[in-house]
């Protein structure tokens, strides 16, 4: 993955036009979800009914607005890998909340994740792939946690790290984690317990392998999503993945 030694400023890059996915390729975008009221407008115009009831459900306007902008987004997008117009995009969610193409689309895979004003998106040709971002947070019962998601390997090396470095190791174990679960998990299947598997906890660690017990090899990566967040992405191996700003002016 181009992920190795990339400064956070310098990671997300302007996307290649005309923009395509190829073979063993994976490609994030980092969105901003505060796109402005006239840019809110027009996305709103691209949702699905059953999207915009989602959003009008959502209690406060600024969440309301970030589910808007975070599906409108991904319309956009698989818009641009699938050439179609975005509001034709024929988009599925689970029971999970988790959306997926409806059957008879090319085979893209895609996972999404957001938290507060951020959202990641990462698609793939017909490979393995999931993303995860979280806002960096203190005074949690970080042991407890922990002892509820972590693998025993994650748990003894989480004990090791010095108090003030905790909240930002736990956040690179978990959301590595949740990226590769999202990413095992694929469309149907049986998704595996969090506790089944074990990633490296350190947060400098920019690139890792790791192989499932079912003996797929699988490529994890540090994402820079911006000061106060922890963000990963997970690809089956062998991959390259890039990564890019999402303009809400383009």
């Amino acid at each position: 993955m181009h992920t190795e030694g990339v400064p956070p400023t310098e990671q997300w890059s302007a996307p290649p036009t005309p923009l395509r996915l190829a073979a063993g390729e994976a490609h994030v975008w980092r969105a901003t979800l505060a796109p402005g009221g006239a840019a809110l407008a027009r996305v709103w115009k691209l949702l699905s009914p059953d999207e915009q009831r989602r959003a009008l459900r959502m209690r406060f306007p600024i969440h309301r607005a970030r589910t808007i902008a975070s599906r409108g987004a991904l319309r956009i997008l698989l818009g641009r890998y699938l050439d179609l117009a975005p509001e034709e995009i024929p988009i599925v969610v689970a029971q999970s909340g988790r959306p997926s193409l409806a059957g008879g689309a090319r085979p893209i895979r895609f996972s999404v994740a957001h938290t507060g004003p951020l959202a990641l998106f990462a698609f793939a040709d017909d490979r393995g792939i999931g993303v995860d971002v979280e806002r960096l947070r203190r005074g949690l019962p970080f042991d407890r946690l922990a002892a509820r998601f972590f693998a025993a390997a994650e748990i003894e090396e989480l004990g090791a790290v010095p108090e003030g470095s905790l909240p930002a190791a736990f956040f690179a174990c978990w959301t590595r984690k949740e990226a590769l679960f999202k990413a095992w998990g694929g469309e149907g299947g049986l998704v595996p317990s969090l506790r089944r598997f074990a990633v490296p906890v350190a947060p400098e660690a920019e690139r890792m392998g790791v192989t499932t017990d079912d003996a797929q090899q699988w490529e994890l990566a540090t994402l820079h999503a911006g000061p106060g967040f922890a963000a990963s992405l997970a690809l089956e191996a062998p991959a390259a993945a890039s990564c890019f700003h999402f303009d809400w002016s383009a």
